[in-house]
């Protein structure tokens, strides 16, 4: 295995570790989102700011494909032949899981549609929807920690 890619997955590694064991994921399959009371009420649920800034600040090298770390940059890992091969197969899947599953679409609205990257990418960098309550057709949503998926 190359020295470059020897550091770039023990960082990868460590990273996702680090964030495995964040008390924000002890929510599991419920840790952010929304309830539709009524016309006029929405309850909103999530970690503290100080817990969502910590998983951001571990998280975002994974996103970010500028950083060696990301998960679209770790393909780049493929071509080393001293990387194991499940561990690449292993690595492509989870890779093409998380494309598939952030394509998916999260809630419907009378003028569109979000999917879970365009919650995600709220979540991370702090952008709102600007939805209507009566734009909403689903009766409920709720965000799961997919997108960690990769790294639980």
């Amino acid at each position: 295995m190359k020295p470059e890619s020897k550091n770039r997955l023990e960082e990868f590694v460590k990273r996702a570790e680090y964030i495995r064991h964040l008390s924000y994921l002890d929510g599991g399959e419920n840790i952010v989102g929304l309830e539709i009371i009524s016309k006029h009420e929405i309850v909103f649920h999530q970690p503290d700011n100080e817990k969502k800034d910590v998983l951001i600040r571990y998280l975002m090298p994974f996103v970010q494909n500028k950083d060696d770390i990301s998960l679209q940059r770790m393909t780049e890992l493929y071509d080393d032949p001293g990387i194991s091969d499940l561990w690449k197969q292993e690595h492509e899947n989870e890779w093409n899981n998380l494309k598939l599953r952030l394509s998916q679409v999260a809630v419907e609205i009378t003028k569109g549609s979000l999917t879970y990257n365009d919650i995600f990418q709220m979540f991370l960098f702090g952008k709102r929807p600007h939805i209507d309550q009566d734009e909403v057709a689903a009766p409920r949503l709720s965000l799961t920690p997919s997108p960690c998926s990769l790294i639980t």
